[in-house]
């Protein structure tokens, strides 16, 4: 049966103990996940560790131990970023009406996103919390709570409308929205500039990236959630490759599952200079066998959540493993057809 390591959000109320509760986290997964920690980042945890037996303030060695955690957080949990209210998870991606201020510093990494999915629910089909959100990103964002600028994705409301006619007119209205709002708050710091464009146009991609690149060292790529054409996702990886030179971060908003495999397989093929992350909620529907038979169902229950989330995180980790191992094969090859 799958392990249950995510603890509920009651037991990681507490700032101290929910950063030891995570060092567990991360030996246990050591001894499971081999090379995927870097030696040298476990030795400097040995030493913080090691020092506090000295009489080391508990309150310096969470701020030392809080740098090490962002860079093995991202190295386990393969730049995954996820919320559910009932569990703790160090990597969130926070829709604006679950954000609290208190949030900030519980996690190793926080997305503020403005929450797509209420562009459905307005007849104007925009944010009704436009200004609030914005203040609350000049307020609240910081190197580790990151905001991003409002986007309008289309896919989310098309299922809504009815004639061609008006689902170009909406179309062209919600990217000229995003470009108002990247032109309007780009400057305020710690923001995500999100790149839309028209679903399953790799032209119309290349032409807003091209528009918007530079406006800030934090990208993101939308438009993802209902994208299942793997060759469409794989030139946006190519094209960002190629062409990212001053982002420091890209993120992947609302990778749909058959995407993830790609994006994996896509770090290990170019190893990129910059970080790139991704999000997701789709790890609470499963298709394994184990699952379905505990849950009783694809949809998981409450009780269930650790273990839905701790099997896709497992899953992650054993893709990239395979990865790893193929990269090595086909590595020898190559020696061996250059000798040859």
């Amino acid at each position: 049966m799958t392990r249950r390591y995510f603890i509920s959000k009651d037991d990681a109320e507490d700032y101290n103990s929910a950063y030891w509760i995570l060092l567990d986290i991360y030996r246990d997964l050591d001894d499971i996940f081999e090379s995927i920690v870097p030696e040298s980042l476990l030795q400097e945890i040995d030493r913080d560790i090691e020092n506090m037996f000295w009489g080391t303030d508990v309150s310096l060695l969470i701020q030392k131990l809080k740098s090490v955690f962002q860079k093995i957080t991202f190295c386990y949990f393969e730049g995954f970023f996820t919320y559910d209210s009932h569990l703790f998870y160090p990597l969130a991606c926070v829709p604006y009406r679950s954000f609290n201020p208190k949030m900030i510093g519980r996690y190793t990494m926080m997305i503020v996103d403005s929450g797509i999915n209420v562009l459905t629910k307005t007849e104007d089909k925009e944010y009704p919390y436009l200004e609030k959100f914005i203040e609350s990103a000049k307020k609240y964002g910081s190197p580790n709570c990151l905001w991003t600028i409002p986007d309008y994705p289309f896919k989310v409301i098309e299922a809504n409308l009815k004639s061609i006619r008006e689902k170009n007119h909406w179309e062209q209205k919600f990217l000229r929205r995003t470009e108002r709002n990247i032109k309007e708050y780009h400057e305020i710091p710690y923001t995500i500039v999100s790149i839309q464009y028209k679903f399953g146009d790799i032209n119309s991609f290349r032409r807003n990236w091209e528009r918007f690149y530079g406006f800030s060292q934090n990208l993101g790529v939308g438009n993802l959630l209902k994208c299942r054409n793997s060759s469409f996702f794989k030139k946006i990886l190519q094209h960002i490759y190629f062409n990212n030179s001053n982002n420091k971060r890209v993120h992947f908003f609302g990778t749909g599952i058959p995407l993830i495999k790609d994006l994996l397989s896509f770090i290990q093929q170019y190893n990129p200079s910059f970080f790139i992350t991704f999000d997701t909620v789709k790890w609470s529907i499963t298709s394994d066998k184990e699952l379905l038979k505990v849950n009783n169902g694809r949809f998981c229950r409450s009780e269930n959540r650790d273990l839905f989330l701790t099997s896709f995180i497992d899953k992650m980790a054993l893709i990239r493993k395979d990865l790893r191992v193929k990269a090595k094969v086909n590595k020898r090859i190559l020696n061996i057809m250059d000798f040859v």
